[in-house]
């Protein structure tokens, strides 16, 4: 038990012990307690990782709507975020490293649209205001993992539309003193892109832009709405590229799906839609589209198996809507409206099956300084850098001399691509995350006489940091 003693008494004993100390030595002091270290701070958990058949969807409950992670083989969900109100008219965004995104619900009539920010790695969501000038159309995080808004900004209630005004002659929109000259006779309005800092948005860039049709651009025009990272407004419905099938295939492709075309009384069900395919990493996937620039994918699918056009299994689409078809390395996404379809490509099988869900999309890979410029780890992208390779067959080594007279490997593959009915590009790093290595396959199924079919292979090496495929590393295979 520790006393508090008297004054007095404690410097009369300090004195003392002073005294005696002065006749020996001097007084040495008491070592100073070493300083504890920094506390440092955990590292902040990291997002699950992605696979192929990792989406993401909406899903009405209720009154409310679900934010899902859903993976496909492992038919398992995860809800991220619950909030009222709708699904149909909602945009989901995704910071590049993966670990934020947002929430933007739009409505039919004249509500002010609402936001919240999601932390994807705890699940959890905080309200967004949005900036109070015109409507937000478009949230998402810039290259550096701050979230912009893009805000529509004309005449539409319930916003208030820029001032307008003639400066000598010139049609100008006013807005925070700063003048905008209008060169077009449409419906014009301004463009702003405000970025958040803190709890505070700041604008960064105004434009016009037209608006008043669907084909208008809008806040597309803004220099920022091209470096937004990942959103379901951006997901690309049209990743597929359809080809024209041959004259066998068409003959072949009718006979397999007669039911599909042909109605009770004879009629074309299909319309002007015709036959096309487009080639996966294991093989093509065969639909009808119709003859526009951008085709709209319908039923029915087929798939080539053995020779045979086949349904994919357990397909059930609902009649009468469009298809939205996107692949992702072996992975083949199929929606129609709220029905979802998901398969593996290589194996020709049902990975799963999703029902009354809304904007479905592959969820996006995270991005980290310092991986990969290059994601040639996805077949497509593989498949385009090749394709697109200026590198002339006549500087490359001798087992590509036969193949010299298409002049370019990017002219090769296209060629290859008419030439054979499938392709398979598969790219892993090698020696460390500075080089690529592919080999690209170019095939035609055979038959009972013939089963393994003309073929083209070509191994490959590329080098990230400058986006080349070293020369020395080409080699050509042909057999059949």
């Amino acid at each position: 038990m520790f006393r508090q003693l008297g004054t007095t008494c404690f410097l009369a004993a300090a004195l003392a012990t002073s005294a005696c100390k002065s006749k020996t030595q001097d007084p040495v002091s008491a070592p100073t307690p070493p300083a504890s270290p920094p506390a440092q701070a955990s590292p902040a958990a990291a997002p699950p990782p992605v696979s192929d058949d990792t989406l993401s969807f909406a899903q009405l409950e209720g009154d409310t709507c679900r934010w899902v992670r859903f993976e496909g083989r492992r038919n398992t969900r995860r809800t991220l975020f619950t909030f009222p109100g709708g699904c149909d008219l909602a945009q989901f965004s995704w910071s590049l490293d993966g670990r934020k995104g947002t929430v933007l619900q739009s409505f039919k009539d004249q509500r002010v649209p609402r936001a919240w920010l999601v932390d994807l790695v705890a699940g959890q969501g905080t309200p967004l205001p949005l900036p109070g000038v015109g409507r937000t159309d478009e949230l998402g995080f810039d290259p550096e993992g701050r979230p912009v808004a893009l805000v529509a900004h004309y005449d539409s209630p319930p916003m208030k539309p820029p001032e307008r005004a003639e400066r000598e002659g010139q049609r100008v929109l006013v807005f925070e003193g700063a003048q905008y000259p209008v060169d077009s006779e449409g419906e014009s309005g301004l463009a702003h892109a405000y970025r958040l800092s803190g709890d505070k948005w700041t604008r960064v860039e105004t434009r016009v832009a037209e608006y008043g049709s669907d084909l208008s651009e809008g806040t597309q025009v803004l220099e920022l709405a091209r470096k937004l990272g990942p959103s379901t407004k951006r997901a690309s419905n049209d990743d597929l590229r359809p080809e024209a099938v041959s004259d066998e295939e068409q003959t072949a492709l009718d006979a397999s799906a007669e039911m599909d075309l042909i109605g009770p009384r004879g009629e074309d069900l299909l319309g002007e839609s015709n036959w096309v395919r487009s080639n996966l990493s294991g093989g093509a996937i065969y639909y009808r589209a119709e003859p526009v620039e951008v085709a709209n994918a319908s039923s029915p699918l087929r798939w080539n198996a053995g020779g045979k056009f086949v349904e994919p299994e357990k397909l059930t689409l609902p009649g009468g809507t469009d298809l939205s078809l996107m692949s992702r390395g072996g992975v083949l996404l199929v929606t129609a409206g709220k029905t979802v379809r998901l398969y593996d490509v290589n194996q020709r099988k049902l990975l799963g099956s999703l029902d009354g869900v809304s904007l479905t999309s592959f969820w996006p890979r995270a991005e980290k300084p310092g991986t990969q410029r290059l994601k040639l780890d996805d077949s497509r992208v593989a498949l385009d850098f090749i394709e697109k390779s200026g590198m002339a067959l006549a500087a490359t080594g001798e087992s590509c001399s036969q193949l010299k007279e298409a002049g370019t490997l990017g002219a090769l593959v296209k060629k290859a691509r008419v030439d054979y009915r499938e392709w398979f590009v598969q790219c892993d790093t090698h020696d460390g995350p500075q080089t690529w290595s592919c080999q690209a396959r170019f095939m035609t199924p055979g038959d009972e006489e013939n089963p393994d079919g003309p073929a083209m292979r070509l191994e490959y090496r590329v080098q990230d940091a400058t986006q080349s495929i070293l020369s020395e590393s080409l080699v050509c295979q042909l057999a059949g």
